[in-house]
This record gives C-alpha cells, sequence and structure tokens, in this order.
C-alpha cells in the first residue's frame, strides 16, 4: 500500500506545479455554478484561461485569476466540443480506425501514427470485443490491393 503524504506538505512542495494549477482550478469549479449537477473537470490550463468540460458532455473556456492559495474563476463562455456517450465509444473507435487506415494507406504515417497513439490511450477504457469479429473487420483492409503493387 502507497504512504501517505501529509496535504500541507505536499501543496508546499508542488506550488507553482502545473499540477497545482490544476488542483486548485477543480476546488473553484465545485463552487461556481457553471456545469450545475455535474462533475467538472480541466482538460487544459494557460496563462489566465483554462478548458473545461463537464461529465454531460458540455466544454467551457473559463477566465480565471490564481489568487495564491485559491482561484477566482472571473467568467466563462461554452464552446462546441464532439463528445461522446459511452455507448458511442465503440462507433467513435471503429470510425478513427477506419481514418487511421486511410492515412496509412495514403502515406500519411506521421499523422496515421499520432491518431494511432490517442486511439490506444482511448481503447485501453472500453469493453473489449470478441477477437473473431475483430479479426473479420480487419481482413478486407489487409488484403485489399496496394498502390506500391503496381509498379
Amino acid at each position: 500500500m502507497p504512504r501517505f503524504f501529509p496535504t500541507e506538505a505536499v501543496k508546499h512542495l508542488t506550488r507553482g506545479s502545473f499540477e497545482r494549477l490544476i488542483a486548485k482550478l477543480e476546488e473553484a469549479l465545485e463552487d461556481y455554478p457553471m456545469f450545475e449537477g455535474s462533475s467538472s473537470y480541466v482538460l487544459g490550463t494557460f496563462s489566465g484561461y483554462a478548458i473545461v468540460a463537464s461529465d454531460e458532455g458540455a466544454c467551457a473556456r473559463i477566465k480565471y485569476e490564481d489568487l495564491g492559495e485559491s482561484i477566482e474563476i472571473l467568467e466563462h463562455e461554452f464552446v462546441e466540443l464532439k463528445s461522446y456517450d459511452t455507448s458511442e465509444v465503440s462507433e467513435f473507435l471503429e470510425d478513427e480506425s477506419s481514418k487511421i487506415l486511410d492515412l496509412w494507406s495514403k502515406g500519411n504515417l506521421t499523422e496515421a501514427t499520432q491518431r494511432l497513439r490517442s486511439l490506444v490511450e482511448i481503447s485501453e477504457s472500453v469493453e473489449r470485443v470478441n477477437e473473431s469479429d475483430l479479426m473479420k473487420s480487419w481482413v478486407p483492409m489487409l488484403t485489399q490491393s496496394r498502390p506500391w503493387t503496381l509498379f
């Protein structure tokens, strides 16, 4: 079992870190009435601004002031960002896999690799599918004729 570190000591040691900034932002979001009835979390931080999202799929850009020990949220504006319900994640993964294979076959290896890395991170938390069904979906893509074989 991991050892316990006193909260005050950790706060002192992490003063000025992005992790501490995120923790202070999340504390401030608990009291800020932006996503009523829904938990929120920080997607990214910038100097004086942050992007936050709710469990329900809403997203906003907030302006904040760091007061040292706390954060004051000054204002917010909602931002459109597509999100997926847990029941739709498999559909997203399938669509994104097709895009990756298309990029790969067109020779856009850098973008395909970047998208694949993102996909792997997401897929680790998704319920696994039957392996034989998965193989059947890849066979047509792997057996299609390749442009480089024509020469």
